[in-house]
């Protein structure tokens, strides 16, 4: 409701007041790019851009605005979502994250993924603003970018501005529409075809950085070269300054703009239309400040710069490129050649001023005037040649004759392009003219410099040189040429004119100088077969000059002709020098040689090392060494029995970890020169005896035995019964008057186990042996007795005494008796042994400087007793080490043994004694020499070496040199050293020297001359004497000056010539004066000498002289002209001057004319011999054929350097055929032609061998494999196009034998291919067989199929070791008997298997276990009877046995009493086939009399040696040992008595305590027992008789 009322007000508000803003477009492209993900190949979308103007608006208000797309004008159609950007002018003031002048995009709003209001929506914050103008209208750029909705056909662009005098400025007043007869139409980025009429489908298109485009201008696209009409598209140039995103979802850019245009600078991108038939013809650049053409670039035929292919071209017209979601495929146009800049108008340019009629020296300057035809005044003015015409800014001076050109150009501007005019002038003069300059001159870099002698006019002026390039030849002093680098250059004579002499015409002569040849030598190397190669390094030949390295460019390639799978041989090191260049050099390349040798063998050798040993010895010591350095490393087959470690001293030793048997592998790898090394030692360790010692104990009568313990003796390593396996359990056994205790239970890996038993002793007093350690503290010996706690006493007190609280404490090692003694004055004594302890011995460690005694050596002591020191000991340790004062730096064994003490013995830790590296000070002697001397043989000091030691044997590899040569001048040199910095013994420093250049010698003498009468003074020349490292007069930084006293004036006579002012900076200099000689001139006529070419016959020059004397010739060139018996012979090429010289007479000095010789160079023809070689091969010798010689001369004597033959053909290039071409050859008299020749690279033949490959039956063929040989050019399989096909018959049923495996099929660009056939082997299958381990069984147990499983699935055959305990049956076993027996588990017979696997398990059938019940016998009385009343489980019979059959008779099943007594009745059942024996079981019986008393006195003793009642027997009472019996007389009177009566040792045989016979009669016996914890009381009574 509340957008029905703003609608209707807005309304009212344009019909009452009648302003209404109307939309005019002004620059309005065709198409915008709009679908995406509907019908389109691209995702995301293009910038697009239009300029439009707005009337009918407020003057000077500002209005908010938002423009958007729309597909109908109704209000209510909601639009499309595209989003929009504002130019910078449109950005709301004081946006908070805006960059003055970047274009801005409104944010997105909520989830819209779009900015802009929705239709009658706010203009909130998401807007633009603009101000009216005076007359009420805007004029502006609008930009929409990045596609949000999908939709196509006819849209338009849609306005929605505010009411900037509304109270809610939020609200949006009106709508603007682009027009129904301007349809923009929205395409697709597809490769798709338009259907006539209906435009769809469009192609992407941008720019690379346009030249001369500005960011942020706008760009548009037009199929007309005009520029009329609606363009095609229209865009801007980035960077925008806008964070734009790439599509996500159906928002953002497309992927061809943002991964090419968005944000590079300069660059532009947008759609054209495929069915475009024009294509795109203009390209426009509009200002964003005013929208102006800026610059534009026109296509007649819509072709354009391909900026995809350089140097290509891509057209527009029915283009359908498309595009594609990465963003690589549309047009690119080249911005560096399609430039966005104004196209330029020429200008001309004509002389204002009024020249002179005529023109020569002496007239009055002039001044020059100019006018453009385009209005510019820029103008500038120059003349050429000089020495005519004299400018200074717009004047003339004439200053000689001569044709002069006066030229005025002006520069042009942004719109302009530049001018030029020239007038020509003529000035006369006297001419001049420049003789003996020859037209050409030639050298070879590096040649001597040339001097020029040519004459001019009549001016007197000197003639003057200038070279076109000085960097190529220089004008020196003395009108010498200085040769810098080869090249051609213009050696230029001039004259300068007078008042009445025009300057003499240029002459000019082009002297040519070729390069020198200079060798690069590939360096010769060694590697070994297997190692990567060695990096190829190069030397260059001897440098011309002062030149080095730095007058090259460039590097040469160089090609090793092998790689690491090469053979050992010798290979080519082939040196490339094509990409070497210089202006100075040619390049002559030397091919080095590398030499693969064969990898030596590394031989392991293992010195010292035992094939046995013992658990617990020392780790055993011994060396490793190899013929190389290389890393000796070790493993062990075992490593819980020994392992191989370096000691503290860096000695291989073999650690011993547990008993067995081990095998060492000594290891070295392979490396760059040795073949892998391995050897292995075998050692059996032996397990060591140990025995464990059941410790005696004592108890009392009566009480329960004490708890067994053992000892260990043996134990090695600092092992501990924790280092056993099992549990030591002990058992009694009976042994005579005692018992032993017998220990067992116990087993090791690594020990030979000794049970010794022990023993327990009963009685009154218990009191067991005691094993003490010295160093134990205080002990109570543990005697005991029913008495109390008792006294001890100790027989010797140097191993124990008893102290004050009764312990005893250890003095001593050794054997002592301890006895003890209770107060009832029962005594026990044992025997206490004291070991030895044992104390660690340990050297300390030491260190010390190399050549250097050794330090004091100690030791520290661990395990000392009761606060000892080392005084105890009786004789101290001695300490060693091998180490001496010459041992080399490295750790050493500080050993300590020998030492006694009486209570203690000794075990040893090594300590470590380390000599490190001495300071060893090398040290460059200071040096002097002359300049130009050879260097002085430059020596070493040093300072710090062992007097053991020399300079030779520790092989510093000390290098000592010096920057200076003999060539260096006057100057100190550093003279610098380096070598090793660490050797074996040492750490090295090195310290520079010095290097002194003197100044040597030079005299400078001024050489004797002559001239005529009233000349001028000769030039005088000078003999120099010293020189030296090739230097000359150049050498000078100052030359000579040369005076003499002689004037124009002076008369015939001799005058001194003294020289002075010669400075030399590496000189001393002296001088000698010459002598000047004056006499008359004579006349002589000399004609131009003939032009002559290299090969013409001799002739005679013809000079004459009025002196009358003949001349004598001379050619200052030796190899252009010599003289041959008064005739001119020529003998080379170039410029020689022929003087006559006639000798002086009485009255004529000796005078010389000179005139030039020219010799042309013939013509020598090089021709490239033809050649061939296959690929990868290094190129062959390239030759030559030469035709053109004269004077029979050769290539070995006329060639200086042969010509460089060449070809692009490296050992990489392709087979194919290839130019050989010639250059850089030198002959002096020869002008050089080159023919060149083909250059034919065949195939290289690549074999390829199959691998041999192996299968077993019945499974699939494995993968071929195979291997080329013969690759070339270090390459692989990579250059291979189409691999070889390997196959073969064989199929996966085809029988055990062998197969061809068949090559063909490969390909490749430069190979041809060689195939060896391999072998596909079938072999019978191998099958494996597992048996898992056999439950216990028990016979009787059901018949059953052990778990046994084939590879190969088949069923396997069971089998018994022992049919009397198993037997098989139906492929089961079956339980017979008990007893151990082996089942086997084989694989049965079958051809297609190799092998018949079996595998065996131990079955155990045990028989089945069975318990005997037997019922408790009641007391049973003399004579009486009982059937005993016992059962198996088994149901098996069982049988009795009676221990005491004098108490108890056993008949079967019957048991009948016979005397008082206990008896045990045992119930036995043995068992049978089937079930073990059962446990015995036992039950009591007791013996009554009738009245039911356990014991009775015997009635009768009758001791006559009968063997008859010799004793009083007492039936009943073993079976109550705590008893006492006493025997009364009929007088009451006590007799005798005992206690622990046994009718055994302790009987009344008739005698008194005395031991005195007693009475016969009557005697009465008192019984008292204890039985049950009483003491019951039994008498009776019995007759003694003897």
């Amino acid at each position: 409701m509340k957008k029905l009322l703003l609608f209707l007000f807005t309304l009212f508000s344009i019909q009452v007041f009648g302003q209404e803003p109307k939309l005019e477009m002004l620059i309005f492209p065709k198409y915008i790019e709009g679908p995406t993900g509907t019908f389109g190949d691209v995702s995301g979308g293009f910038p697009y851009t239009f300029r439009a103007k707005i009337t009918g608006l407020k003057p000077g208000k500002t209005y908010r605005y938002e423009n958007k797309i729309v597909s109908l004008k109704e209000s209510n159609v909601s639009a499309p979502r595209y989003m929009y950007i504002l130019p910078p002018a449109n950005v709301i003031p004081g946006t908070p994250n805006y960059n003055a002048g970047d274009y801005f995009m409104p944010p997105i709003a909520g989830s819209n993924d779009t900015n802009g209001s929705a239709d009658l929506g706010k203009l909130e914050s998401d807007y633009g603003v603009f101000t009216a103008g005076a007359d009420g209208s805007y004029t502006g750029w609008f930009i929409q970018e990045t596609v949000k909705a999908s939709f196509r056909g006819k849209v338009f662009l849609r306005l929605s501005l505010n009411d900037p005098d509304a109270t809610d400025l939020t609200a949006i007043a009106y709508t603007l529409h682009s027009p129904d007869d301007q349809p923009l139409v929205v395409i697709a980025v597809s490769k798709s075809q338009n259907v006539a009429g209906t435009p769809k489908f469009a192609t992407a298109i941008r720019s690379t950085a346009a030249t001369s485009g500005i960011a942020k201008n706008m760009v548009f696209l037009y199929d007309n070269e005009e520029g009329t009409g609606r363009p095609v598209a229209g865009t801007f140039i980035e960077d925008d300054g806008v964070a734009s995103k790439q599509i996500s979802g159906i928002s953002g850019l497309s992927a061809f703009y943002f991964n090419n245009v968005n944000g590079k600078s300069g660059t532009w991108g947008t759609i054209i239309l495929n069915s475009e038939a024009n294509g795109i013809r203009r390209i426009e650049q509009r200002s964003l400040a005013d929208g102006s053409i800026v610059g534009y670039n026109t296509s007649p035929d819509g072709v354009w710069a391909d900026g995809a292919t350089p140097g290509g071209t891509v057209p527009t017209a029915l283009t359908r490129v498309g595009g594609n979601s990465a963003g690589t495929l549309g047009i690119v146009i080249d911005g560096t050649k399609v430039t966005l800049a104004l196209q330029k108008s020429p200008q001309t340019l004509t002389f204002t001023n009024t020249f002179p009629a005529t023109f020569k020296v002496g007239d009055p300057d002039f001044t020059l005037t100019a006018n453009s035809t385009a209005g510019l005044t820029a103008f500038q003015y120059s003349v050429a040649p000089a020495g005519i015409l004299q400018l200074t800014g717009s004047t003339v001076k004439i200053i000689g004759g001569g044709t002069a050109v006066i030229t005025v150009t002006e520069p042009g501007n942004a719109t302009t392009e530049a001018g030029i005019a020239t007038k020509s002038i003529t000035v006369t003069a006297a001419p001049q003219t420049i003789t003996g300059l020859p037209s050409t001159l030639s050298s070879v870099y590096g040649d001597a410099n040339i001097v020029l002698t040519a004459t001019g006019g009549a001016s007197g002026n000197a003639v003057v040189y200038t070279s076109d390039d000085p960097a190529i030849a220089e004008i020196t002093a003395g009108n010498q040429i200085n040769i810098k680098k080869s090249g051609t250059v213009i050696i230029r004579a001039n004259q300068a004119g007078g008042a009445n002499y025009s300057p003499a015409a240029e002459v000019t002569s082009t002297l040519t100088i070729t390069k020198a040849q200079l060798n690069i030598t590939a360096e010769d190397k060694t590697k070994t077969q297997g190692s990567v190669n060695p990096v190829a390094t190069f030397v260059y030949g001897t440098f011309k000059g002062t030149d080095d390295a730095t007058a090259i460019t460039g590097t040469p390639a160089l090609t090793i002709q092998a790689d690491a799978a090469s053979v050992a041989g010798v290979y080519d090191i082939l040196v490339d020098v094509s990409g070497l260049a210089s202006d100075k050099y040619t390049f002559n390349p030397i091919n080095g040689k590398l030499t693969v040798v064969a990898k030596a063998n590394q031989v392991i050798t293992l010195n010292n090392l035992p094939a046995t040993a013992a658990y617990g010895n020392q780790p055993l010591l011994f060396q490793a060494t190899s013929n190389t350095a290389n890393l000796i490393t070790f493993t062990s087959s075992n490593p819980d029995i020994a392992i191989v470690e370096k000691d503290i001293v860096g000695e291989w030793t073999v650690k011993i970890i547990g008993a067995g048997e081990v095998d060492l592998t000594a290891q070295q790898a392979e490396d760059a020169a040795y073949g892998p090394a391995t050897v292995s030692q075998h050692i059996s360790i032996a397990k060591v005896p140990l025995k464990v010692i059941a410790e005696d104990k004592s108890k009392l009568t009566g009480e329960k035995d004490p708890i067994f313990t053992a000892r260990y003796e043996g134990f090695v390593n600092g092992d501990d019964v924790s280092k056993l396996t099992g549990t030591l359990a002990f058992t009694k056994q009976a042994d005579g008057t005692g018992f032993l205790i017998v220990p067992a239970g116990l087993s090791s890996a690594n020990y030979v186990i000794t049970f010794v038993n022990g023993k327990l002793t009963e009685g009154s007093v218990a009191f067991a042996p005691i094993r003490k350690t010295y160093g134990d503290a205080a002990f109570d010996p543990g005697a005991i007795s029913s008495a109390g706690k008792p006294v001890y006493t100790v027989a010797n007190s140097a191993v124990a005494i008893v102290n004050p609280a009764g312990l005893l404490e250890i003095k001593g090692t050794g054997s002592t008796t301890v006895t003890a003694t209770f107060a009832s004055g029962a005594t026990g004594t044992t025997t206490l042994n004291v070991d030895q302890k044992t104390v660690v011995i340990t050297a300390d460690p030491q260190t010390r400087i190399y050549a250097q005694e050794n330090p004091l050596l100690t030791v520290n002591y661990s395990g000392l007793a009761y606060g000892e020191t080392e005084s105890v000991l009786t004789v101290k340790p001695q300490i060693s080490t091998t180490a001496t004062i010459n041992s080399a730096v490295g750790t050493y064994a500080i050993n300590a043994g020998s030492a006694v003490a009486s209570n203690y013995k000794f075990s040893y830790q090594q300590g470590v004694l380390t000599i490190t590296r001495a300071a060893l000070a090398v040290k460059a002697d200071d040096k002097s020499k002359v300049y130009g001397q050879a260097n002085p043989e430059l020596t070493l000091s040093y300072t710090g070496l062992a007097p053991q030691d020399n300079v030779a044997g520790l092989n510093l590899k000390a290098v000592v040199g010096t920057i200076a040569v003999a060539g260096s001048g006057v100057n100190t040199y550093p003279v610098t050293v380096s070598g090793l910095t660490v050797t074996t013994n040492y750490q090295v420093s090195y310290q520079p020297g010095i290097l002194t250049v003197k100044p040597a010698p030079l005299n400078i003498k001024a050489d004797n001359a002559e001239r005529g009468a009233g000349q001028a003074d000769p030039v005088f020349t000078f003999t120099y004497t010293g020189f030296v490292n090739g230097d000359n007069a150049a050498s000078l930084t100052t030359a000579p000056l040369a005076t003499t006293t002689a004037t124009a004036a002076s008369g015939k006579g001799t005058y001194p010539i003294s020289v002075s002012n010669a400075v030399a900076a590496n000189y001393t200099i002296s001088y000698t004066e010459g002598q000047l000689h004056i006499r008359s001139l004579p006349v002589i006529t000399y004609a131009n000498l003939p032009a002559v070419t290299y090969g013409d016959a001799n002739f005679d020059p013809a000079a004459s002289s009025d002196a009358g004397v003949q001349p004598v010739y001379s050619s200052d060139n030796l190899s252009v002209a010599v003289i041959e018996n008064g005739r001119v012979k020529i003998v080379g090429t170039g410029t020689a001057n022929i003087t006559a010289s006639f000798a002086a007479t009485a009255d004529f000095v000796a005078a010389i004319a000179t005139k030039s010789l020219t010799v042309a160079k013939r013509i020598l023809i090089v021709r490239a011999d033809n050649k061939s070689r296959l690929y990868g091969q290094s190129n062959p010798v390239l030759t030559a054929t030469y035709d053109g010689f004269v004077n029979g001369e050769t290539l070995a004597t006329a060639v200086s350097a042969p010509a460089l033959l060449t070809t692009v053909a490296k050992p990489l290039s392709p087979a194919g055929t290839y130019t050989i071409s010639g250059s850089a050859a030198s002959a002096l008299n020869y002008t050089i032609s080159y023919e060149a020749g083909i250059l034919s690279v065949g195939k290289a033949v690549l074999n390829v061998t199959a691998d041999n490959k192996t299968r077993t039956y019945g499974t699939d063929n494995p993968v071929f494999t195979f291997k080329y040989s013969g690759f070339v050019n270090a390459e692989g399989e990579t250059v291979v196009s189409n691999s070889p096909v390997a196959s073969t018959v064989a199929v996966k049923s085809s029988a055990a034998g062998t197969y061809p495996i068949v090559l063909s099929g490969a390909s490749a660009d430069n190979y041809t291919f060689n195939y060896t056939s391999g072998i596909l082997t079938i072999t019978s299958t191998t099958r494996t067989i597992t048996l898992d381990v056999i439950s216990t069984k028990f016979v009787g147990d059901a018949d059953f199929t052990p778990d046994a499983i084939l590879t190969s699935g088949e069923t396997p055959v069971f089998s018994t070791s022992d049919p009397a305990v198993a037997t098989i049956i139906d492929n089961k076993v079956h339980l017979v008997g008990a007893g151990n027996v082996m089942i086997t588990a084989t694989a049965p017979v079958n051809s297609n298997y190799a092998t018949t696997p079996s595998a065996s398990r131990l079955l155990v059938v045990n028989k089945v276990e069975q318990t005997i019940t037997f019922e408790n016998i009641p007391v049973l009385q003399i004579d009486g009877t009982y059937t005993l009343k016992a059962s198996s489980s088994a149901g098996l019979p069982v049988t009795y046995t009676v221990s005491r059959p004098e108490l108890v008779s056993l008949t079967g099943t019957s048991i009948k009493g016979l005397r008082i007594g206990k008896a045990q009745i045992t119930a036995v059942q043995a068992g049978d086939n089937r079930y073990a024996a059962a446990r015995m079981v036992v039950q009591e019986v007791q013996i009554t009399d009738a009245a039911g008393e356990a014991v009775k006195v015997h009635p009768a003793l009758s001791i006559n040696g009968d063997g008859v009642n010799e004793f009083l027997t007492i039936d009943g009472i073993k079976d109550y040992p705590l008893n006492k019996v006493t025997i009364i007389n009929r007088n009451g009177l006590k007799v005798f008595d005992i206690e622990g009566y046994d009718n055994d040792q302790h009987v009344f045989l008739g005698k008194s305590k005395s031991g005195e016979n007693l009475p016969q009669g009557t005697y009465f016996c008192l019984i008292e027992y204890q039985s049950d914890s009483h003491v019951k009381r039994k008498t009776g009574y019995f007759i003694l008789k003897y």
